[in-house]
């Protein structure tokens, strides 16, 4: 457990040599879409990156070998293939007939128990291995067994995926593993920064090369892939205990099958139920028409913008290597959240970083005094709180901040009377600063009007061109790491879109007058650095930015001390080494410590399914499951 001044870190200090050392970043381009893609691979490897050959649902390997025999013939430039490790075996025995550029391969859903024989086969080979993790557990058997490099893929990369996004991930395998670590998932020109000042040794692209003039996707899907944002995407398997994200295009009829498969699949035994599960993906992904799936990411997002931005794709991979270094030279020297500097300008607080309003946490005004104390800025969580409670707690928080700066984070959403009242109360104390989630550009120039300097929560790229288009200058931009009911997209998906759409609508002459707050998976110093490197060209024009974090704070003994939680609710989070995800539907989703309710939830969403209850009613029921079951955990009424 830690003190508040343990998140006073200064632009991830522990990282300023990674940040500049000269190493370059090593690019994998995997192409999508399997073996027919196999010329934008050969593409990929004459452009400075190793282009990466599909092979991981491939069943016809004697046939696979000969196409790709044929098509890199006397080629000299370094590919790879993908290929999963339980199909080892096959392809053992067929490498040598493939041409002898063959430089990588990245083994999927390995067994730990074999994947030592067949890392060492490969390796002989003058082969290297790559492995593909979604946990720890899998980073750390990849090491023990030898590998050349584990590849960290997020939750936002197509395929089996982690439950962590790429951002969380990666952090967790520098951090643990000695092996060179590879980044899947969100990566961009922007994103890419951020993993090497993690300390990253390479990156991995899929989707977001698809539309590149060498791609041999089909047309059809070309046009769809065009018009996505990655909203698109979805993950499914989460109660089977694998994964995946995957695109099932509008009017197929394997949606309906998928949900049934997965249905049928949970009441049997955890090996039994994951095998039949990847099959079953398997067999659909090598399906045709309309029984076909597409093992889509969230990052096919960056798919239209990038061949809009780059001619070619050497052009792309040039511009991430380079981009690697430069933004982590600017972020030294800039020191974008270093004391003083960035947000803290604007807000007037020691540092940078402003503690993110939770229900049902940020409502201890002695806490937030204690925040301040700290050199960051407190926000309260106004949520759905009204009347005397909420006067009291303003109240209360004016006279224990005083001339300090603090702020209330509101509900832009709620219904219009409510919030009416609220706004009433909040223009009565006249906090300096305010943090509207699903909020307006009305409302926020409503605060503004009022001399409350008012932030809009902004969860999507599209929505940001709307409200700068209306005139707002401030914003937090909150990934789907965050604690409690999450956003769309992840950290860097959303990060790298909107820093895109900043550049190309900010311009220099008024970018002092924007602040911006980064949140979703940031902790400490390392996250901090990675903020710091990825948003280097928006602080280059001068635009100010800040971190917001609020389950950082909850691991802080001022925490409990000040009365924000109780201590039992604080010892669950300190014996918890991942987060559970309650998903209602449609959309609605709740990041959770696990706990016992998490498992009362899952019955219940399973018996409500089972009934053949419409996905409407089937999130209503458990939305009111949901409610009042934070207030009970956080305050100690009773833990459950």
């Amino acid at each position: 457990m830690e003190s508040l001044r343990f998140l006073a870190f200064e632009s991830g200090q522990e990282y300023e040599e990674s940040m500049t050392k000269t190493r370059s970043l090593v690019c994998f381009v995997i192409a999508p879409g399997g073996l027919e893609n196999l010329p934008l691979a050969l593409a990929a490897g004459k452009s400075g990156a190793t282009g990466i050959v599909d092979l991981e649902y491939t069943a016809d390997f004697k046939s696979a070998a000969n196409s790709i025999r044929q098509a890199v013939g006397t080629e000299t430039a370094r590919w790879g293939m993908k290929i999963a490790a339980t199909t080892f075996s096959q392809w053992k025995s067929l490498l040598d007939e493939l041409p002898n550029t063959l430089s990588a391969v990245f083994l999927t859903s390995i067994a730990p128990s074999t994947l030592r024989e067949q890392v060492k086969f490969l390796r002989s080979k003058k082969i290297q291995v790559f492995v593909e993790a979604t946990t720890l557990d899998e980073a750390l058997a990849a090491e023990k067994a030898g590998a050349d490099g584990v590849i960290a893929k997020g939750n936002e990369a197509g395929g089996r995926v982690s439950e962590e996004t790429t951002f969380v991930l990666l952090q967790q395998f520098i951090a643990h593993v000695r092996i060179p670590v590879l980044a899947q998932g969100g990566i961009g020109p922007h994103s890419a920064a951020a993993c090497y000042a993690a300390g990253a040794r390479g990156v991995v692209l899929d989707w977001q090369v698809a539309l590149f003039a060498e791609s041999r996707l089909p047309d059809a899907l070309k046009i769809r892939i065009a018009r996505m944002d990655g909203s698109e995407t979805q993950c499914t398997g989460r109660s089977i205990g694998s994964l995946y994200r995957l695109y099932v295009p509008r009017g197929s009829t394997v949606f309906s099958d998928l949900e049934k498969t997965e249905q049928k699949l949970i009441s049997k035994g955890k090996l039994g139920r994951q095998a039949q599960w990847t099959q079953w993906i398997a067999e659909n992904v090598e399906a045709e028409g309309n029984k076909k799936l597409w093992l889509i990411g969230q990052d096919v997002a960056l798919a239209a913008p990038l061949t809009k931005k780059f001619a070619t794709l050497q052009t792309l991979i040039k511009t991430i290597q380079r981009n690697a270094v430069d933004y982590c030279l600017k972020a030294r020297h800039a020191k974008p959240l270093a004391e003083g500097a960035g947000s803290a300008r604007v807000l007037g607080t020691r540092f940078p970083i402003i503690q993110g309003p939770m229900s049902r946490v940020s409502d201890a005004p002695a806490f937030a005094k204690a925040v301040a104390d700290a050199g960051a800025l407190p926000i309260m969580a106004v949520a759905m709180t009204a009347d005397n409670e909420l006067e009291q707690m303003l109240k209360n928080t004016a006279r224990e901040l005083g001339p300090r700066p603090w702020g209330v984070g509101l509900m832009g959403f709620l219904p219009p009377d409510f919030y009416a009242n609220q706004l009433k109360s909040v223009k009565a104390y006249k906090p300096p600063f305010a943090l509207i989630a699903g909020g307006r550009p009305a409302q926020a120039a409503e605060l503004e009007a009022n001399g409350i300097r008012a932030y809009v929560h902004t969860p999507a790229a599209g929505l940001l061109r709307l409200f700068l288009d209306a005139g707002v200058k401030r914003y937090v931009f909150e990934g789907r790491e965050c604690g409690g009911h999450t956003g769309r997209f992840t950290s860097f998906v959303l990060w790298e879109t909107v820093i895109d759409v900043l550049l190309e609508k900010v311009p220099s002459e008024t970018a002092r007058d924007f602040d911006l707050w980064f949140a979703g998976g940031i902790s400490n110093a390392m996250s901090a650095a990675m903020v710091a490197a990825m948003t280097a060209p928006l602080v280059e024009r001068g635009i100010h930015i800040g971190v917001l974090m609020g389950t950082a704070y909850l691991l802080t003994k001022e925490a409990v001390s000040r009365g924000a939680i109780c201590k039992g609710y604080q010892e669950r989070l300190l014996k918890s080494d991942h987060t559970d995800v309650l998903d209602s539907g449609n959309g609605y989703e709740v990041r959770t410590a696990p706990c016992p309710f998490t498992q009362t939830f899952e019955k219940e969403k399973a018996k409500l399914q089972s009934a053949g209850k419409p996905s409407e009613e089937v999130r209503g029921a458990l939305e009111l499951l949901n409610l009042g079951r934070l207030r009970i955990a956080a305050k100690g009424v009773a833990f459950n």
